[in-house]
């Protein structure tokens, strides 16, 4: 699927488009998040309470007691693989609130390459500012911004490819009316 962001500013200012972007990849990854959380929970065979997505500077995902389920909204960024890994994961510790052995053989269950996938969010995670996340985006439209000063017109275009997401930004200048 592909979606689409226009963002109009008064002013070429970082400050008035980064919260925007942050707030519509959260309802993104909730609608994401709400159709592959169900799925898994009835593979794992566990029920769950609410789904929240946060900003999590350095987790990717938690889930409490209560069964609630917190994940970054960032994960609409991971590759489909990774992203349903991390589902899994925090499904699994409704099960067994730990990392036993015990845990990680119910993730095998379900995840037969956990191991691989726990190893790329390690690789990624580093305080979730790497090039694999939005931060990069946001990084690289604070750059535009700074050179630009009319009113701009920002459109994000997210497709999908090879189980990947991957985002490309397009700038177009407004015309005068």
């Amino acid at each position: 699927k592909n979606a689409h962001l226009e963002i109009c500013v008064p002013e070429a200012k970082p400050a008035y488009i980064l919260p925007v972007i942050q707030h519509w990849y959260r309802r993104i990854t909730y609608a994401f998040l709400e159709e592959r959380v169900p799925f898994w929970a009835e593979q794992v065979h566990v029920t769950f309470n609410r789904i929240y997505v946060k900003n999590q500077r350095s987790l990717w995902a938690s889930c409490s007691r209560k069964k609630n389920l917190n994940f970054n909204w960032r994960t609409v960024l991971l590759p489909y693989s990774t992203a349903d890994y991390l589902i899994i994961h925090e499904l699994c510790h409704l099960k067994e609130l730990n990392h036993s052995p015990k845990f990680w053989t119910i993730v095998g269950q379900h995840c037969p390459d956990f191991k691989k996938e726990n190893d790329y969010l390690k690789k990624v995670n580093h305080g979730l500012n790497s090039p694999e996340t939005l931060d990069l985006l946001l990084t690289l439209c604070s750059l535009l911004f700074t050179f630009f000063s009319s009113l701009f017109t920002f459109f994000i275009d997210i497709s999908s490819s090879l189980g990947h997401n991957f985002m490309h930004v397009f700038y177009q200048k407004r015309k005068q009316e």
